[in-house]
């Protein structure tokens, strides 16, 4: 099983995500299969700080001792988080949740390795819903992005692939490959792919960060199979060849 986290020792910024994930997915659960209300959003806002404080209370000591550190830092992400959804509904969007920290997985076969192998695809898609009608698959992040949007053109897929300061987008376009797998016969139109995470100088904000291709909103099935999948399956022959050393690079992300 080939699975797209990070296989690493994990650092405190990990944790906090990590706690942020399930906060998110507490207060959102009740809803699911539901859309959004002002109603619930109130109730929300009533309840997070609570929530908080009893996830971190049973932590162990060492994360304890750093507790009101990480309790604002969660708290303001929460409320930021909420208040974005608070302000998108009272502008007449409509968000119906269908999924939350969603395990999903498929078989891809590498026929490019040089012994044809299968691998099992597998990742947890934080979150799924439809705004005003259009699939969304949302990635949190608790890093802040320089930038407000990313277009994805035809000479940066293979730079998402190989290099590793593009992990988040590659994350994204795999989970994308992952839905597409499940979802793409039954559903007419393409998901949209997004982060969000907190804005870059601007204090107690948070942002949606689009992806487009070629500077349109959606990536087709048509387009993945023949533009992105190509530079997957490579990616993954790579990892799999023990003769082929991962290298880190250090260099600095460029905008897209």
């Amino acid at each position: 099983m080939l699975n797209i986290k990070n296989i690493q020792k994990i650092s405190i910024k990990q944790k906090i995500g990590n706690i942020i994930h399930q906060i998110l997915k507490i207060l959102y659960h009740p809803i699911k299969g539901q859309f959004i209300t002002i109603n619930y959003i109130n109730l929300m806002k009533k309840n997070y700080k609570s929530i908080i404080e009893k996830i971190l209370s049973k932590k162990e000591n060492n994360f304890q001792e750093k507790n009101i550190y990480i309790f604002s830092i969660i708290k303001i992400y929460i409320n930021n988080f909420i208040s974005l959804e608070e302000k998108l509904i009272h502008k007449g969007h409509k968000i119906f949740i269908k999924e939350l920290e969603y395990k999903i997985s498929t078989i891809l076969n590498i026929v490019d390795s040089p012994h044809n192998k299968t691998v099992n695809l597998y990742g947890i898609i934080d979150r799924i819903d439809e705004y005003d009608g259009n699939t969304r698959i949302i990635d949190y992040k608790i890093g802040i992005y320089k930038i407000k949007k990313i277009n994805i053109t035809l000479n940066k897929i293979e730079k998402i692939f190989q290099n590793p300061i593009y992990v988040n987008i590659m994350q994204l376009l795999i989970y994308m490959y992952l839905w597409f797998k499940f979802e793409h016969k039954y559903q007419k139109k393409p998901p949209i792919i997004t982060i969000i995470s907190p804005k870059k100088n601007i204090y107690n904000s948070i942002g949606i960060i689009p992806i487009h291709f070629l500077k349109k909103e959606k990536i087709t099935y048509k387009n993945y199979v023949k533009f992105f999948l190509p530079f997957l399956i490579k990616k993954i022959s790579e990892i799999l060849n023990p003769n082929i050393p991962i290298l880190e690079n250090k260099n600095k992300i460029n905008n897209f």
